[in-house]
């Protein structure tokens, strides 16, 4: 036997299951008719970016099911008070979307965030597909104690162990970094000396812990990160 790997669906191909399939099954399901309910491509596209993350549709025909209903939950309540079933269609907007479903469940705006020291952006490997990875890494007072957070991977775990240890090894290089101008000798000794990474404990996050993750190519994301706040204290 041969195992083939089938990847996941693509956010064009989301779009297309959900117009030609999952919307007119929900509707069906809900007791509406097409007419009663509009979603463009736009806001489904917007459904799919931050209310689903996975690699098939079933989550997504779910959030698209729990919408219909809220619009046939507004039609019954505005028949029984005017006792008229015509009604205009209800536009499905992005208002009408939070409203009903709450706050965006994958938020992709990390714009203000990556200018927080200690946090870098890169690639990685998910369940659905590639896309941006955020490591957050805070330090604190302590023995030299490393805490990891987030659905990793073996192969994401080695990468941040690897990172820590190619930082260890290079304080030197580091001192030199964070130095704003020239060094000299004493000054280069005496920080070197009175450093040491366990007088710190350091936290490492991967946001969307939710979503697993692993793959060889983040090392240089999580030395940026590490390096953003550990540079600091060199000087």
């Amino acid at each position: 036997m041969e195992v083939i790997s089938l990847s996941g669906y693509t956010e064009f191909e989301k779009i297309k299951i959900a117009r030609e399939y999952l919307i007119p099954k929900q509707v069906k399901e809900n007791g509406i008719e097409l007419s009663c309910v509009n979603f463009s491509e736009e806001i489904i596209h917007y459904i799919v970016k931050h209310y689903t993350s996975e690699a098939g549709v079933r989550n997504l025909e779910r959030t698209l099911g729990s919408l219909c209903r809220k619009v046939a939950f507004s039609f019954l309540k505005a028949s029984q008070a005017s006792g008229s079933v015509n009604f205009p269609a209800v536009q499905i907007t992005k208002e009408f979307v939070q409203k009903s479903l709450g706050p965006k469940i994958y938020d992709e705006d990390i714009k203000q965030r990556i200018s927080q020291p200690g946090i870098a952006i890169g690639l990685a490997w998910t369940q659905v597909g590639g896309k941006t990875l955020l490591v957050e890494v805070s330090k604190s007072e302590g023995k030299g104690g490393i805490q990891i957070t987030g659905q990793l991977g073996d192969v994401m775990k080695e990468s941040v162990l690897t990172a820590l240890g190619w930082i260890k090894s290079h304080k030197e290089l580091l001192y030199l970094m964070a130095s704003k101008g020239p060094v000299n000798d004493l000054e280069y000794t005496q920080s070197l000396k009175t450093f040491s990474f366990g007088d710190y404990d350091l936290h490492i996050h991967f946001p969307a812990a939710a979503i697993p993750k692993d793959g060889p190519s983040a090392g240089i994301t999580i030395t940026t990160a590490i390096v953003n706040v550990v540079k600091a204290l060199f000087i």
